[in-house]
């Protein structure tokens, strides 16, 4: 529980956020995440604003997880070939796709225009897709244009592609 402790602290508060928050991810999932997000400042203090984020963030919490993630366990790793599991799961991802994909339509970000927890909560899993488990084509997520232009947009975040390349064993201490 170091990490929590570490983020607490406000050591480089806002410098190395996403990297911050990528700990926060792996130890403490969806609202107790809030209480280190306002630490950092990645939830947008308007009350509108702040409840869509928050209803964003659950969102990922209640579907990524299970629905992407067992795609990708289904799909890439799954010793025995299941096709009910994998077109199963491979429906429910398409579909998540198609909500956020609707979403993003006009936006920079899932909050309209403010960077926040909530993108930095979805961005993983939706790359991890292709990068992890290999089901770009399979799920053909160039049908995707908005979430594709999006993870573009985010990918190119100096803050993310550090969060992303995180050496979390080699850079926490006792």
């Amino acid at each position: 529980l170091r990490p929590i402790k570490f983020l607490k602290s406000g050591r480089n508060r806002n410098r190395n956020s996403s990297l911050y928050l990528g700990i926060a991810q792996q130890l403490v999932p969806g609202s107790n995440s809030i209480c280190l997000v306002d630490n950092i400042q990645c939830i947008p203090t308007d009350p509108r604003k702040r409840v869509e984020c928050m209803n964003w963030l659950f969102w990922q919490v209640g579907t990524a997880p299970f629905k992407v993630g067992g795609f990708g366990h289904f799909y890439k790793y799954c010793p025995i070939r299941i096709e009910y599991a994998i077109n199963r799961f491979a429906m429910e991802t398409k579909r998540i796709l198609s909500v956020l994909d609707l979403h993003l339509d006009g936006k920079d970000y899932i909050c309209g225009d403010e960077y926040s927890i909530a993108d930095i909560a979805i961005y993983p899993w939706i790359r991890c897709i292709d990068t992890g488990y290999n089901g770009k084509k399979f799920l053909n997520l160039d049908e995707y244009k908005n979430v594709n232009r999006w993870v573009e947009h985010l990918s190119k975040r100096e803050a993310v592609d550090r969060g992303m390349n995180f050496k979390y064993a080699k850079t926490i201490k006792d």
